[in-house]
C-alpha cells in the first residue's frame, strides 16, 4: 500500500494526474464544459491503473535485478544435546549464528539485468502517456458525441412534430372525403417514422451520456447539459504530411515505448549470456556456542567464489530465446513505423477533406437561413405552410455541420498526440 501511495504522488507530481484526482466527492458542474471533462481524464480510470501497475512491476523487478550486489542477513539456531564419549555425561551443544553475504561481482550480469530493468521502466513510462492520451481522446469523443445526440435529436422532434401535424390534417380532409385512404396511410405512416426516429434519437441521448460519464470515471453522473465547446483548433493551418510523419517517427509514446522494449530485449540477451558466468562473493559470521570445540571459531571472514561448469544447455537455450525475442520486437517495431505512417497520412487527408466539406457547409449555411427567412415570410402570409420543413433543414445542417466540425478537432487531437514531444516521467533506474 505504501508503495502504491508513492509511486501515485510520483505520477502527480509529474502531471499525469490532478492533484484532487482521488476526490471524487465533487459532483459535475452544470453545464458541464469540455475543459472540465477533460481535466477529469487523467483520474485513475481503468486504463490509466492498469499502466500505472506495470509501472510498479517494473519498478519492483528492478528492484530485484540489483540484488546480485545486495546485502544479506540471516540467522541460525541450533538446540541440541550430545552424551560424551569420554565422561559419558550429557553436554550442551546449543549455537547461535549470524551470517551477512554481499555478493562483489558477478562478472557484468548485475550490470545487463539493471540495463534491462531501466529499459523496461522507461517503456512502462511512454506506455503510461499513451494511456493517459488514449484516455484524453476518448473523453473528448464522448463529449462530442452526447453534443451530436442532442442536435439529432432537436431535428427528429421538429421533423415528428412537423409529420404530426401533416397527419392530423390529413385526417381532418379525409373525414370531409377531400383525400383518399392511400394518401392517409401515407400521412400516417410517415409520422410513424418520424416518431420512431425521434424514439430512437432520446435513447441515444441517454447512451451518449453514459459512456461519457463511464469515461470520466464517474459512471453514475450523467450530465443533462454541457457547454458548447471553443473550437480554436478548427482555424489551424494544416502543415505539410512530410513534416508531420517525421514528427511522430520521433516523438509518438508507442514507438518510444517499442523502443524502449527493445533496448529491454537486447539486454535480455546479456544477462542469458552472462548466467553461467562466476560470481564472487563476501561472507562473515558471528556464532556463540554453548560448548567449546577445536573448530567452534566465533569469527569467520572470507570470499566465496562460484563458478558454474555445467548446465545442460539451459544458457544456450536462454540466449537463443532472448534473441528470438530481439528479432520480434525488431519487426514489431518496423511494423508500427509503417502503421504510424499511414495513420498520418489518412488524418491528413481527412482533415484536407472536412476543410473543404466544411466551407461547402457555410455556404449552404447561408442558403438554409435565407430559406428559412424566406419560409417564415410566406407563412406570415399564409402563402405557403412549408416553414417547419424549412426549420428540419436548418436543424439537420447545423447536425452536418458540428459532426464535420466535431470530428475535425478531434482528429487535430489525435495528431497531436502522435507528434507532439513528451517528456519522460522519471529518470530510468530511479527506484521506488
Amino acid at each position: 500500500m505504501k508503495g502504491d501511495s508513492l509511486l501515485f504522488l510520483i505520477v502527480i507530481s509529474a502531471g499525469l494526474l490532478p492533484a484532487d484526482a482521488m476526490d471524487q466527492s465533487t459532483p459535475l458542474p452544470e453545464p458541464l464544459t469540455l475543459e472540465y471533462a477533460l481535466s477529469l481524464a487523467n483520474e485513475l480510470a481503468p486504463p490509466l491503473r492498469r499502466a500505472t501497475a506495470q509501472l510498479q512491476v517494473a519498478q519492483a523487478e528492478r528492484v530485484i535485478a540489483g540484488s546480485g550486489y545486495a546485502t544479506t542477513l540471516s540467522m541460525s539456531a541450533r538446540l541440541r544435546t550430545i552424551r560424551s564419549a569420554e565422561s559419558g555425561s550429557t553436554l550442551d551443544d546449543h549455537r547461535v549464528g549470524f551470517r551477512v553475504n554481499r555478493g562483489l561481482y558477478d562478472f557484468g550480469l548485475t550490470r545487463s539485468r539493471l540495463d534491462a530493468a531501466d529499459a523496461s521502466i522507461e517503456a512502462r513510462h511512454w506506455h503510461l502517456i499513451e494511456a493517459r492520451d488514449a484516455q484524453r481522446l476518448r473523453v473528448m469523443a464522448a463529449y462530442f458525441d452526447v453534443l451530436l445526440a442532442d442536435l439529432e435529436y432537436v431535428r427528429d422532434n421538429e421533423a415528428m412534430s412537423i409529420a404530426f401535424i401533416h397527419f392530423d390534417r390529413t385526417q381532418d380532409a379525409h373525414e370531409l372525403r377531400q383525400v383518399s385512404d392511400v394518401e392517409l396511410f401515407e400521412s400516417e405512416t410517415a409520422y410513424q417514422q418520424s416518431r420512431h426516429s425521434r424514439f430512437v434519437s432520446a435513447g441515444q441521448q441517454r447512451a451518449t451520456r453514459s459512456r461519457l460519464a463511464i469515461a470520466l470515471n464517474r459512471p453514475e453522473e450523467l450530465s443533462s447539459e454541457l457547454a458548447l465547446p471553443e473550437l480554436d483548433s478548427l482555424a489551424r493551418p494544416l502543415p505539410e504530411v512530410e513534416d508531420l510523419t517525421q514528427q511522430a517517427l520521433s516523438n509518438s509514446p508507442t514507438l518510444r515505448a517499442l523502443q524502449a522494449e527493445l533496448t529491454a530485449a537486447e539486454s535480455e540477451v546479456e544477462v542469458a549470456d552472462a548466467g553461467d558466468g562466476p560470481v564472487l562473493s563476501g561472507v562473515a559470521t558471528l556464532s556463540e556456542f554453548t560448548r567449546e570445540t577445536a573448530n567452534g571459531d566465533r569469527w569467520q571472514f572470507g570470499l566465496e567464489f562460484e563458478m558454474p561448469l555445467y548446465d545442460s544447455g539451459q544458457t544456450h537455450a536462454q540466449v537463443a530465446h532472448a534473441r528470438a525475442a530481439v528479432s520480434g520486437l525488431q519487426a514489431e517495431l518496423a511494423e508500427r513505423r509503417h502503421e504510424l505512417r499511414q495513420a498520418v497520412l489518412d488524418i491528413w487527408l481527412e482533415l484536407d477533406g472536412l476543410g473543404i466539406r466544411r466551407e461547402g457547409l457555410e455556404v449552404q449555411y447561408d442558403f438554409r437561413d435565407l430559406y428559412l427567412d424566406r419560409s417564415r415570410a410566406l407563412y406570415e402570409l399564409e402563402a405557403e405552410s412549408d416553414l417547419g420543413d424549412a426549420m428540419v433543414r436548418v436543424s439537420d445542417h447545423r447536425l452536418q455541420a458540428a459532426e464535420v466540425s466535431y470530428r475535425m478537432v478531434l482528429l487535430w487531437a489525435q495528431l497531436d498526440a502522435l507528434v507532439t514531444a513528451h517528456e519522460s516521467l522519471l529518470i530510468p533506474g530511479e527506484v521506488m
